[in-house]
């Protein structure tokens, strides 16, 4: 004898609000799935290693010794000397090594260096009429100038390199 087994098929109901929550939970999976096939997909066609090649990196110094003329009383010493030369002349080796010779003494006052070959100083170079004077606006050097400034103003200047390398000396 045979059993037979008769299987009941039971109804489920569901409620209005039922019916909206499964539509909602099934819009938010094919969002799931949607958003997941782009992110895959553009993963394949977009290659990482061409952009971590391109990448530059730059480092990036900032010399505190060198100044602009336009920056050369703003320095935060109150004391200090500001050497003004153009560093492609013929004697700016010379008057590098005077600088160098100066600043490694310990009781050496703070030295700034100023470059005239540096377009933003430009205005200020006069060979020929050198005018020493704490105003900017009237401020001109020539080849070789070393200001000695105190509190913000100038108190001494030299014009060669000779008064230069006595003045460092000393």
């Amino acid at each position: 004898m045979k059993k037979t087994t008769k299987k009941i098929k039971k109804e489920v109901y569901h409620s209005d609000e039922q019916i909206e929550i499964m539509n909602f939970v099934k819009i938010i999976i094919v969002l799931i799935i949607f958003i997941g096939g782009i992110y895959l997909i553009s993963r394949l066609f977009i290659d990482k290693k061409d952009d971590e090649k391109n990448t530059e990196t730059t480092t990036v110094e900032v010399n505190y010794d060198k100044a602009i003329i336009g920056n050369v009383f703003n320095r935060p010493y109150d004391e200090y000397y500001a050497v003004i030369y153009n560093s492609t002349a013929n004697d700016a080796s010379l008057l590098s090594a005077i600088i160098s010779k100066y600043s490694a003494k310990e009781d050496s006052i703070k030295i700034y260096s100023v470059d005239l070959d540096n377009s933003l100083n430009n205005s200020y170079y006069d060979k020929d009429n050198q005018n020493i004077t704490t105003d900017l606006n009237s401020l001109k050097v020539g080849d070789y100038t070393l200001l000695k400034i105190q509190n913000h103003k100038i108190v001494k200047s030299f014009m060669s390199i000779d008064e230069i390398k006595t003045e460092l000396e000393s």
